[in-house]
C-alpha cells in the first residue's frame, strides 16, 4: 500500500509535468495576453513543469509523515532548509540574477530538499519499523512506533 502510494503520487506528478509541458502556451493563454508577463513564464515554464514531479512526492511523504504523527520532523525539515537553503539563497539570487527563473530555482532546490529528507526520514526511520512490525503481525502494522510517544 505505501509503495503504490508512492508510486501514484509520483505519477500523477509526472503526468502534470507532462500536460503543463505540452500545453504551455494554452496554460499560459488561461492566465495572461501580456506579453511581457508570457516571455517571462516562457523562460520559466520548463522548470515548473519539472517541479511537479517533485512536489508531488513532497506532498505524499509529508502526508505519510503526518499520519505518524510527528509533524516536528516536517517543521524541522522546513526550518532547516529555509534558515540553510532558501533565505540566503534567495536573497543571492534577487541580489545577483534578479530574475523570477533564478527565484523559482531557489524554491524548486528547497522542495528537493524537502522531498530528499522526507525519503530519508520515511524509508531509513519508519518503514524498517513498519514491515517488522507487519511481518510480527502486529494489528498496527501501518502505524508509527511514535505514535504512543506523543510525537510533538
Amino acid at each position: 500500500t505505501f509503495n503504490r502510494l508512492i508510486a501514484m503520487s509520483l505519477a500523477v506528478g509526472v503526468l502534470f509535468t507532462v500536460v503543463f509541458l505540452v500545453g504551455q502556451d494554452a496554460i499560459i493563454g488561461l492566465f495572461t495576453s501580456s506579453e511581457s508577463t508570457v516571455s517571462h513564464l516562457r523562460a520559466l515554464w520548463p522548470l515548473l513543469a519539472c517541479m511537479q514531479s517533485v512536489n508531488s512526492l513532497v506532498f505524499a511523504y509529508d502526508g505519510v509523515i503526518y499520519a505518524t504523527e510527528r509533524y516536528d520532523l516536517v517543521r524541522n525539515i522546513m526550518i532547516v532548509g529555509c534558515l540553510v537553503w532558501f533565505v540566503p539563497a534567495l536573497i543571492a539570487a534577487y541580489h545577483w540574477f534578479h530574475t523570477l527563473v533564478a527565484i523559482w530555482a531557489v524554491k524548486a532546490v528547497l522542495n528537493a530538499w524537502r522531498a530528499g529528507s522526507a525519503v530519508w526520514i520515511t524509508h531509513l526511520l519508519f518503514y524498517p519499523r513498519w514491515v517488522t512490525s507487519a511481518d510480527q503481525g502486529s494489528p498496527h502494522s501501518l502505524s508509527s512506533p511514535f505514535m504512543t510517544q506523543g510525537g510533538v
